[in-house]
């Protein structure tokens, strides 16, 4: 049993935002759900940028591609370096997903769903009968802090 799985995302509205999507197969109980580190044929799946929230808007920001509308169907209107451009096929599992920094000024999220096959949807919203396209938060403007801080406490 496997899924396309993507994964929130945050960062500076300064710098390409990294975001993880890949597929992922069911290991059993004790395991749970695990990325699909051989599979390196599942075509990549077509996005869709909608949602936006706070300063962000349509066009801000787009997928690191071979140019638009490339492979994931919301591309970059130039193309991106080779390494940080979104795989046509899984490598490892992953796609090799980028948002282009929107730019200063330009903090907020965006959704950005993949279009799955419906082999590889999944029920994300149990509230909701059936099963989904894997969908996620992109947000520019937001840092997570260090992740080295485990567990913080300030005792007066």
């Amino acid at each position: 049993y496997g899924r396309l799985a993507r994964r929130n995302a945050l960062g500076a509205e300064l710098l390409d935002l990294p975001a993880r999507r890949t597929t992922e197969f069911y290991a059993g109980d004790a395991q749970g759900f695990m990325t699909h580190e051989a599979d390196s044929c599942t075509v990549a799946p077509p996005l869709t940028l909608g949602g936006y929230q706070g300063a962000l808007a349509a066009g801000e920001t787009c997928v690191r591609d071979t140019g638009a509308p490339g492979v994931s169907g919301a591309g970059c209107a130039a193309p991106a370096p080779v390494g940080q451009r979104y795989r046509a096929t899984a490598q490892a599992g992953g796609f090799n997903l980028h948002l282009a920094a929107p730019g200063a000024g330009n903090q907020g999220a965006a959704t950005v769903t993949g279009d799955a096959p419906p082999f590889l949807e999944y029920d994300w919203n149990t509230a909701t009968p059936g099963l989904e396209d894997p969908a996620a938060f992109a947000t520019f403007g937001v840092f997570p802090g260090p992740a080295s801080r485990i567990y913080q406490r300030e005792v007066y």
